[in-house]
């Protein structure tokens, strides 16, 4: 059971949020985006607070989260590339959007809950002309339980490029490449890179 602190969000998104929790055992309190509203409805029980960083979340808030081990979510309309790298480099555990589903809602709290990274499917690192390539990597992505960046990655494996080469590449750190590595490795249920890059190449045969 979690209790979520929604903050900096509309009456109408947190009520519609309170109705599609209310068939779960998670709780829910609202609250202004402001680290003394935030403070004031935390729990001390498994808390989740989720940031509308539409709003821009400012350095104190950030900063209290972090020395407290809270686990954070963001939720916003869009993401920039950079905004997404950013807020997993931080720490953030989710990165959700006000257009999901109940399903998917349910499913990135629990995720964030278990202290896994979630990153809405529909968030995605691909241009307006390529919408068709998009969706079928988000459709992929979604099956194996990828962020989009950790499906970005996989694909360089299967192009037989190294975590240096990935590296530069994507404009990360190599240590941030070895952790999404890992973190594919473990999600496709695989021991090796090699079986990582097998399991793609078959899945691009099957589609």
């Amino acid at each position: 059971m979690g209790h979520i602190v929604l903050a900096g969000c509309n009456h109408i998104y947190s009520e519609g949020l309170k109705i599609i929790l209310a068939t779960t055992e998670h709780t829910l309190d609202s609250c202004e985006l402001n680290l003394e509203d935030i403070q004031s409805k935390l729990s001390g029980a498994q808390d989740v607070v989720l940031l509308n960083s539409d709003k821009g979340i400012s350095e104190d808030i950030k900063t209290y989260l972090q020395t407290e081990e809270i686990v954070v979510g963001y939720i916003a309309s869009k993401y920039t590339k950079s905004e997404v790298d950013t807020s997993i480099e931080e720490g953030v555990k989710g990165l959700l959007t006000f257009n999901m589903d109940t399903l998917g809602l349910n499913f990135a709290l629990n995720s964030m809950m278990q202290n896994r990274i979630f990153v809405d499917p529909h968030i995605d690192y691909f241009t307006a002309n390529r919408q068709e390539e998009a969706a079928d990597n988000i459709s992929y992505a979604m099956q194996l339980r990828l962020t989009s960046r950790e499906y970005e990655v996989l694909k360089l494996m299967a192009k037989g490029q190294k975590n240096n080469e990935i590296s530069k590449e994507l404009n990360i750190k190599e240590n941030t490449v070895k952790n999404h590595v890992s973190s594919v490795l473990k999600k496709l249920n695989v021991h090796n890179r090699v079986e990582a890059v097998l399991r793609f190449q078959n899945h691009q045969k099957i589609s």
